[in-house]
């Protein structure tokens, strides 16, 4: 890899990896992904949205760092009107739908991807037992 290319874990574009051994945005030392593999990909918003869902449930099953999100912004950027009416994460769906109906979100990890992913912070959600209900 001798140009530039992607950060995966958090999306920073550099124009050469030469003399770097760690991202200088965000110190990740994984592989990044080189320019020469940008690609064009053909599907539509929906089919993309279960891609990135199902990613972003087991990045945060398997507790893998953030990388899922940094592609889901670079992703939600080419396409921001359709990004703001149907939110690629999960995350960014329930934010969305939080602020739609003013409840809040206990699980503090959700919390945090939730703000990551929408620019907003939520406070707790407790969803109402069998006998609120």
């Amino acid at each position: 890899m001798s140009g530039g290319g992607w950060c995966l874990e958090c999306g920073h574009h550099v124009e050469s990896f030469e003399g770097l051994s760690a991202c200088p945005a965000c110190g990740t030392k994984a592989l990044p992904c080189p320019d020469e593999w940008q690609v064009t990909i053909a599907l539509n918003w929906h089919e993309l949205r279960i891609l990135v869902m199902w990613a972003e449930n087991w990045q945060r099953e398997k507790q893998l760092g953030r990388t899922v999100y940094a592609i889901a912004r670079r992703l939600a950027a080419q396409h921001s009107e359709l990004a703001k009416s149907s939110p690629l994460t999960m995350a960014g769906e329930i934010g969305q739908l939080a602020a739609q109906y003013d409840v809040q979100v206990t699980d503090s990890a959700l919390r945090r991807d939730v703000a990551e992913q929408t620019g907003e912070e939520l406070g707790l959600f407790r969803l109402p037992g069998p006998d609120e209900a």
